[in-house]
Parts: C-alpha cells; structure tokens; sequence
C-alpha cells in the first residue's frame, strides 16, 4: 500500500481524527490502516501534516507498509509515532517530530513474548550477578563497570540526538546528561554489582 495514492483521502479524514467523545480517536483511513490522537489539543501543535509524515516515513523505508499513525508527546513534544511493515515483512515503529518532521528514532517492534522473554533474561542475568559480585576480581568488577559505563554512553548519545530532532533543548539535555553523569560515578563508587537494562556478556566465574 502506497499511502501517496490515498492523498485526498488522508486530507478529507485528518479533520475527522479529532473526537471530543473520547480520549484517543481513531480513524481509518485504508483497509488496515489507521490515523490516532491520543490527546484532541495536540493537532494545533503540529506543523507537520499526516500526508506529509507519510511521505517522510516511506522516503526513508522504500517499500514499507504504514499500518497505524499515532499523534501524541514526548518531552513536551508533539510528535507522530507511525508502525509499518517493510518490505520484507519485519514490524518497525518510526518516531517523527510533529513540527519540523526529523526523524527521531526507528526501532525494531518486538512481539510481546519477546519483550517478556528478553525482561526475563535481563532479570535472571542480574541475579547471576548479584549472586556473583561477591566472588570477582577487581578485575572482573572493572569488566563488569566498563559494560555498565557503555550503557550510560549510549543512553547519553541518545539524550543528545534528541536535541538535533528538537525533542530537547541544549539545557534540557545538559541537565540529563549531567544525571547519568552522576550516576555513573555513583555506580562506581558504590562498590555494588550495576544495575543493567540490557543484555550483556558477564564474565565467566571459576566454580
């Protein structure tokens, strides 16, 4: 489905998305596909229209499918979280700034056994981990901080793209940054196994 060819029908629809009635409208705009708001106030935000974020979302993923287009916050932001399905059938969610159309963020979207699998798995890692900090190395704990340290990268990396797609201001995401900052040197200094939220390779522990 080319969203492109359905331009008058999006256009017509749009000024039906917002229902008084209730919270979170719907409006189907194809076959299986549909245009929300989770909050009525929210359109006057945005400056980006649904055709528009449609045709951004399709330049970027040749060939996709878009499946659902949720108008909604984040940070304070209005921005458009759009689910597709590309070409080879893999589920994605693509988050777009409502008011200048960058693109924030693209993931993978995992079934919801798999995102209980993977919670579970992160759950049984720490309490190996737990279970084993008592046994380590100074070595071995550095190995283990030095993960942790990488978790916090990444989590600042994403903090400072969110000031390039306008979800932040430089301040908003210095004061953030500066957090992590924090917590980073607490992990350390606690002396205590780091707390992950993400899978990684543990080092092996002599029995």
């Amino acid at each position: 489905m080319k969203m492109n060819k359905k331009a008058l029908l999006i256009t017509s629809l749009t000024a039906a998305v917002i229902t008084l009635s209730s919270r979170t409208a719907y409006v189907a705009f194809a076959a299986n596909s549909k245009v929300s708001v989770a909050q009525p106030s929210l359109a006057a935000q945005a400056k980006i229209s649904v055709q528009q974020v449609s045709d951004i979302v399709e330049k970027k993923n040749k060939g996709c499918t878009i499946n659902k287009i949720e108008l909604r916050t984040k940070h304070g932001v209005a921005i458009y979280k759009i689910d597709i399905t590309s070409s080879n059938r893999k589920k994605s969610e693509v988050v777009v700034n409502a008011k200048n159309g960058t693109i924030i963020q693209t993931r993978a979207k995992a079934h919801k056994k798999n995102r209980c699998e993977r919670k579970a798995a992160i759950q049984l890692q720490q309490q190996t981990l737990d279970k084993n900090w008592p046994s380590m190395t100074a070595a071995q704990r550095e190995q283990v901080c030095v993960l942790k340290d990488a978790e916090f990268d990444r989590q600042i990396a994403k903090v400072k793209s969110h000031v390039a797609a306008g979800c932040k201001t430089q301040a908003e995401a210095d004061k953030i940054v500066a957090q992590i900052q924090k917590r980073k040197s607490e992990m350390r200094a606690s002396g205590k196994a780091p707390k992950f939220r993400c899978i990684v390779k543990l080092p092996t522990i002599s029995k």
